[in-house]
């Protein structure tokens, strides 16, 4: 069975900052699990997640413009801090 929407999927995670320093992880506990399709997650993971088979390990960059397409106009940012997204 492949992750898809209305499965409940359990998943480890670590996630890290841009300088490689863990800012949370399920490692040594239970996995996360949620409800896949119904955004309980960030939108970009669970599209990477959508179609793979159990045990599939992936290494996801996570963007917040990306995921939300709420992004500054300049390479600075802008007033509200949001990330500038790239346009490629």
């Amino acid at each position: 069975m492949v992750v898809a929407a209305d499965k409940v999927v359990l998943i480890h995670y670590t996630l890290k900052n841009d300088e490689g320093k863990v800012l949370d992880s399920s490692a040594g506990g239970d996995p996360l699990a949620y409800n896949h399709g119904h955004g309980n997650l960030i939108p970009g993971l669970e599209r990477e997640l959508d179609g793979k088979p159990p045990g599939e390990k992936l290494n996801v960059e996570y963007r917040r413009c990306r995921s939300t397409g709420r992004c500054a106009q300049s390479g600075r940012g802008s007033a509200t801090g949001l990330p500038r997204c790239p346009t490629a």
